[in-house]
């Protein structure tokens, strides 16, 4: 049986295979990009994390197009995880316009999807995948198109990596089945590989999609993620045609360790130091579990899974302490020397530097 990588490795090639016209793929001017100081900052290989975000999907026959067919676009990251190349696939479609969607008299548009991200930088090329169809409105297309957006969305941003290994396979023979009916048909797509063993390494940047080159490239403008273009006219929102503006963004800490599976174990931890002293040996063991999780997880840098570490063992060491002194409040001063002691002792030994 294929694995669910190398399912989505074939139907890559397919969706490549497919004609199209020959889009227009261009890096945005880091001058360009407002406000100043955004773009152009290296991402640190094994010290950095990066994401991938769609800052517009405009449509410019929204109103006319999309009254009988549905917009899809599809994602694909692919990347270096955990040793091995991984590529995290994402449909934004009808159902997800429902929610985001800000439509413009004769256009539809959405805005700010993170669909990738935030995932260590290990080194290696990055490549980013977009390509946009338009499917024929039918029961049987929506039910489809509704299932596969539905699962790329439950897999999560980032992306749950063995949620994909459980149903990966399911999501591509959606995929497939959208992709093989006659009424798909696919407007423009491109495939962006960065070579980061180059000098400049991985660096956030902004790019737009577009089927033609129609305007000059130096006028082009994007504030706060959405593009315009200077003119004789002054500074205009452009829309003379589709486009997708997306952009590769860094952090030096992903901020969302609550959706890791280690985070269970620093629950588990607080609750045991409030069970007396036995539940404070329970507690630094299940801290050091803690510990081995987060430093030998693919989805953390070690610079952060430190800083973790040090912040977990402080909120041990701060409900242990406050525990004590609520509970001295009752009892004799001798009780109270021997509880401060105890309280020492611990201290020294949760210190496992």
């Amino acid at each position: 049986m294929s694995t669910f990588l190398e399912r989505l490795e074939g139907l890559v090639s397919r969706i490549y295979s497919s004609p199209y016209p020959t889009p227009n793929l261009f890096k945005v001017p880091d001058a360009a990009y407002e406000p100043g100081g955004t773009l152009g900052h290296k991402i640190p290989k094994d010290d950095g994390y990066f994401s991938l975000r769609i800052n517009e999907l405009f449509l410019k026959d929204g109103r006319a197009l999309w009254d009988t067919y549905d917009p899809m676009l599809v994602s694909l990251l692919d990347f270096l995880y955990d040793g091995k190349r991984m590529s995290v696939p994402f449909v934004i479609s009808s159902e997800l316009l429902k929610q985001k969607s800000n439509a413009a008299p004769h256009a539809v548009l959405f805005n700010d999807i993170l669909v990738a991200g935030p995932h260590p930088f290990r080194g290696g090329n990055v490549a980013i995948s977009l390509v946009l169809y338009k499917v024929k409105r039918d029961n049987f297309a929506r039910k489809a198109m509704k299932f596969v957006e539905g699962v790329s969305s439950a897999a999560g941003v980032p992306a749950d990596i063995a949620f994909w290994n459980k149903v990966g396979t399911a999501f591509i023979d959606g995929l497939e089945t959208l992709i093989d009916l006659d009424d798909t048909v696919p407007l423009f797509g491109s495939r962006l590989e960065i070579d980061t063993s180059s000098f400049s390494g991985l660096s956030t940047s902004s790019w737009l999609l577009t089927p033609t080159n129609d305007f000059a490239r130096d006028n082009v403008l994007v504030e706060n993620g959405r593009l315009s273009i200077r003119g004789e006219r002054g500074t205009q929102r452009y829309n003379s045609q589709d486009y997708v503006l997306f952009s590769l963004l860094g952090c030096s800490q992903r901020a969302d360790e609550s959706s890791l599976p280690f985070y269970a174990l620093r629950r588990q931890a607080l609750e045991s130091v409030l069970s007396g002293e036995e539940g404070w040996k329970r507690a630094k063991a299940l801290l050091l579990t803690l510990y081995q999780q987060m430093i030998t997880s693919p989805d953390l840098t070690t610079h952060e899974a430190e800083d973790l570490f040090e912040r977990y063992k402080g909120e041990l060491l701060h409900t242990r302490d406050t525990l004590i002194k609520t509970t001295a409040m009752s009892v004799s001063e001798d009780q109270i020397s021997d509880e401060v002691s105890r309280l020492n002792q611990a201290t020294k030994l949760l210190d496992l530097h």
